[in-house]
């Protein structure tokens, strides 16, 4: 640190021309511009004052300095970090501080720390007469306005006075008359009372005004140059380690503050009318128009900024072509920031597309949040969406004549605002204005004499958002903001509010190091108060910075109605348009699966007339709601601004409500037409209907006469025939007697007869029977073992087909029992033998029956049994 001000070059500050007297006093820019560079302007600045008392009285009357005299200061400065300040130094140089010694009194009114250096011991009230006679012109400030009392001014004085270090250069010890220490021997010499009445003046007032001082010894030899103190390292170091910022009624000092304290200080301490200075209306002064030129600064950067960023919005038309490309522009930045793989053309293509598989925007489930989309883009994890099956991107895609292509073309966006020429706007007397606050006369500049008033509901939206953005583009932005981003309003309430944020970081950044960084301890003195209340002035900054914010937050929303409303009524005129293509298609698609008539309408054939097309379900308000639907997801998408949500709610309540009741007029009108159709045809049918029951009633009258007829013919016929029943009945009963008797006679000729016959067929019966059994000896072959064999004779009796034997004719004639079991030869086969005529062969029909052989005893015999046997074997029981 010492180094750096040990070597520092010293530039001129506020200073005189050589020669000239003190009305050529000016400030200068080249110590002005250190001051007020980037790193001193807010930041603490602590003012080393270094004076220099040389042996020689030309030298201190300043005769053999060739420059301008006056004040200069170091053009390095070094950081003292326990006081958080900046430490520079300061030396008058061509300075006469008997002729002139206002210059001692601002050097201790803006140094927080003065050192001043003399050679050899000090000499009692001589050296501090030729040191700091100028204390006497510091005795004549008045530090508060208005305070009479001296004592009462000595003691605010006392507080304003430095602390006092005194150099003694080549000091030595053996001339310290025993003190211990170079402090304790000043404060010995300054307590020695002078030699000489009125000598001591200039002791007096040190010892009086100067409350905290010590003394600290310097090498000649550490000088890096002749004569000038202010390069001594130890006195440097010595300076800021004992450093205490002053404070300026409740106020550090800055940069800037001591520029201005300056030449305030400067002018007031030098004007020749001998006026009595008063230190509390200078620093006043000096901290209001500082505070006003913060405030101005302030007040043009956040409007600065705020018509950088934000530019005005131009009418364009919207058009199909206009809404794809600001719908593909707004996906591809989606994209970009996001990092999500939104397809911007392909419709349905994968989950991450924002098209449903019919090319509609998919619906969005606020949380995008929607407006999240537009006011956050958040969305938390749900279902999704279910698609519109619409098609309107489609839509919009066909009748902008493009394929499903990523075509960008030129996205109209908002100019920044245009500078007129001699025009600056209402911000621009923020520049050299200020603000209302405790004694500061009020910034005519900050009132609100453009913002617009009262809207009317006739004036046109031309001419309303005119008059909302007249003193926007009549702003005049700087050159340094040419290459600031800038977006086009409407722009959402985030965007909006995020640049007015940006703009009060800026303002704060600005009035901050003043607000905070500069405020001082609390003054023990009330006078050394400060009178100004700046929170107030920061109020008021406060209120004009929102009334700009409602400048344009009054344009965004005006901008942003307007937008939305031609987006709605461009984006309505579309629905209609597709609703009415779509509600021809679904009919024709329904005409051809017969559903298109009403199950209830009644057809009449043989009429000419067509039936009212009247459908089952309102198509065309089905087909409306959902192209609507799909209109709201491509709206939120594309539409910006704060008045999104309240132009939609609008327009959902007057077009669209509109349009709804005239789709439900129109379908009332043809469901009332079709009853109208029925109703007349039911009075047709009602009218036929009466006709036809008279007809039956007529018909009904004439079958019931017809019936009556019938019924007297009937009972005639009745009669005639229950006559001729009698008739016919007796005649029947007459013939019927007539019939039993010749029946009775019949009956008793028939029994006779009967009797006759039966006796006849009891005859013949016997004669037949007799016929047809045969008796008489027959042989019968019979087997005995494997070589013999023999005829025996057996009688047998032939009873139709029952052939019995017996032993002998006598068994038979007894009825005694025979021989052999019967055996029936019904079937069986009668051969004759070929060898020998009187052998018969009686042959069973099957396998497993035994086969007779018979030998008739003659011939003839043979004959008959043959022909017995025939008759048998033919015979059948009844």
């Amino acid at each position: 640190m010492a180094a750096a001000l040990s070597g520092a070059d010293y530039l001129p500050l506020c200073t005189c021309a050589a020669g000239a007297d003190r009305s050529s006093l000016r400030l200068r820019s080249a110590g002005a511009d250190v001051l007020q560079g980037a790193k001193l302007s807010a930041r603490k600045v602590a003012l080393l004052g270094v004076l220099y008392v040389p042996e020689d009285e030309s030298e201190a009357a300043g005769e053999s300095f060739p420059g301008e005299r006056g004040l200069y200061l170091s053009a390095s400065a070094a950081s003292v970090a326990e006081q958080d300040a900046t430490l520079l130094v300061c030396v008058l140089r061509g300075v006469s501080l008997r002729s002139e010694p206002f210059w001692g009194s601002l050097l201790l009114l803006l140094s927080s720390h003065v050192v001043v250096v003399k050679a050899g011991v000090i000499a009692g009230a001589a050296s501090f007469e030729a040191a700091v006679a100028f204390l006497s012109d510091f005795a004549q400030l008045q530090v508060a306005d208005g305070a009479a009392d001296p004592e009462r001014n000595s003691q605010l004085l006392r507080e304003l006075a430095p602390r006092f270090t005194w150099g003694a250069v080549d000091l030595k010890i053996k001339d310290m008359d025993g003190c211990e220490s170079p402090t304790a021997y000043f404060e010995q010499q300054l307590a020695t009372p002078p030699s000489r009445a009125g000598g001591g003046d200039a002791q007096l007032l040190l010892s009086a005004l100067v409350p905290v001082r010590d003394c600290v010894v310097l090498k000649a030899s550490s000088f890096r140059a002749p004569d000038a103190p202010q390069t001594s390292a130890k006195l440097l170091t010595h300076a800021a380690d004992r450093l205490v910022c002053k404070s300026v009624f409740g106020r550090f000092l800055n940069g800037a503050l001591v520029v201005r304290l300056t030449r305030s200080l400067a002018h007031s301490l030098a004007a020749p009318d001998g006026a009595p200075v008063v230190v509390q209306r200078v620093a006043t002064n000096v901290l209001a128009a500082h505070w006003q030129e913060l405030v101005g600064r302030a007040s043009k950067s956040y409007c600065d900024l705020l018509h950088a960023r934000l530019a005005v919005y131009e009418r364009a038309p919207i058009t199909a072509e206009y809404l794809l490309d600001v719908t593909e522009r707004k996906l591809q930045a989606s994209q970009t920031q996001s990092n999500q793989h939104a397809a911007v053309v392909n419709a349905g293509q994968g989950n991450f597309s924002v098209f449903d598989e019919f090319g509609n925007l998919k619906k969005h489930q606020v949380a995008e949040g929607d407006s999240g989309a537009q006011t956050g883009e958040n969305s938390a994890a749900m279902a999704p969406p279910a698609p519109l099956n619409t098609g309107l991107f489609s839509f919009l895609k066909n009748r902008a004549g493009r394929a499903f292509s990523k075509q960008f073309s030129l996205f109209p966006t908002g100019r920044r605002s245009s500078s007129v020429p001699g025009g600056n706007g209402e911000e621009a007397g923020a520049q050299g204005g200020g603000l209302g606050l405790g004694g500061i006369p009020e910034d005519e500049a900050a009132a609100e004499a453009g913002l617009p008033g009262h809207m009317t509901a006739a004036e046109a939206p031309d001419h309303l958002l005119a008059r909302c953005t007249a003193g926007i583009t009549r702003y005049s932005v700087p050159m340094e903001y040419m290459n600031t981003p800038s977006e086009a309003m409407p722009v959402d309430p985030a965007t909006l509010s995020t640049v007015h944020a940006e703009g009060l970081e800026e303002v704060n950044a600005l009035l901050e190091p003043f607000l905070v960084d500069l405020r001082g301890p609390p003054p023990p003195l009330e006078e050394l108060t400060c009178t100004l209340d700046f929170h107030v002035g920061k109020k008021n900054l406060w209120a004009k910075l929102n009334r700009v914010h409602r400048r344009f937050a009054r344009a965004n929303e005006v901008s942003s109605a307007l937008f939305c409303a031609e987006l709605l009524r461009y984006l309505h005129s579309v629905v209609l348009r597709k609703s009415q293509t779509d509600t021809e298609v679904q009919q024709q698609q329904q005409q051809m699966r017969g559903r298109a008539e009403s199950s209830v309408m009644l057809i009449n054939k043989t009429s000419g007339n067509a039936p009212v097309a009247l459908t089952r379900v309102p198509l065309e308000l089905l087909t409306y709601k959902n192209n609507l639907e799909a209109m709201i997801s491509q709206y939120h998408f594309v539409a910006r601004g704060p008045q999104v949500a309240a132009v939609l709610a609008g327009f959902l309540n007057g077009p669209v409500r509109r349009q709804l009741q005239l789709l439900t007029q129109q379908e009332y009108d043809r469901f009332s037409a079709a009853c109208d159709e029925k109703e007349h045809r039911v009075e047709e049918l009602e009218e036929a209907l009466g006709n036809q029951e008279r007809q039956v009633q007529q018909i009904t009258k004439t079958n019931a006469e017809w019936s009556r007829q019938e019924r007297e013919a009937i009972v005639e016929i009745e009669q005639a025939h229950a006559e001729q029943l009698n008739s016919l009945q007796g005649a029947l009963r007459n013939t019927e007697t007539q019939v039993a008797s010749a029946l009775a006679d019949q009956q008793a000729l028939y029994q006779s007869t009967m009797q006759a016959t039966r006796r006849t067929i009891d005859t013949v019966d016997k004669v037949a029977d007799k016929g047809r059994v045969v008796s008489g000896y027959l042989e019968r072959y019979e087997k005995g073992h494997v070589f013999s064999s023999r005829w025996r004779q057996y009688f047998y009796v032939l009873d139709h087909a029952t052939l019995t034997c017996y032993k002998s004719k006598s068994a038979y004639e007894e009825r005694g029992p025979p021989f052999e079991r019967p055996v029936s030869i019904s079937g069986y086969s009668i051969v004759r033998s070929r060898t020998d005529d009187l052998k018969i062969k009686v042959v069973p029909p099957e396998a497993g029956r035994q086969m007779l052989r018979f030998r008739a005893p003659a011939s003839v015999g043979r004959e008959t049994w043959i022909k017995r046997f025939v008759e048998a074997t033919q015979f059948s029981s009844r």
